[in-house]
């Protein structure tokens, strides 16, 4: 997020944790949103929420929330892909 924000562009910080996205949004020098990315509903306000700071446009999304298979990101699984959500 601060390579991105350092280069010139709109970033949204999201966390559950509402102080911690904070600070680090001021740090950064970006927007941020409390929000919890593990529900279909978070996932939808989530987006509502960056349409309404970003005019509708979306150029990047990097998520690293809601999941976690407790394994090393080497070793590949079809069977994470299929968890029929």
């Amino acid at each position: 997020a601060e390579g991105f924000a350092k280069c010139g562009a709109n970033v949204l910080l999201t966390s559950r944790d509402e102080k911690a996205c904070a600070e680090a949004a001021k740090e950064i020098g970006c927007h941020y949103v409390a929000s919890n990315a593990g529900s279909r509903k978070g996932c939808e306000d989530l987006a509502a929420r960056t349409g309404e700071v970003f005019d509708g446009r979306l150029d990047v999304l990097v998520n690293n929330a809601g999941t976690s298979w407790g394994e090393s990101l080497e070793r590949e699984s079809s069977e994470r892909a299929n968890w029929g959500w």
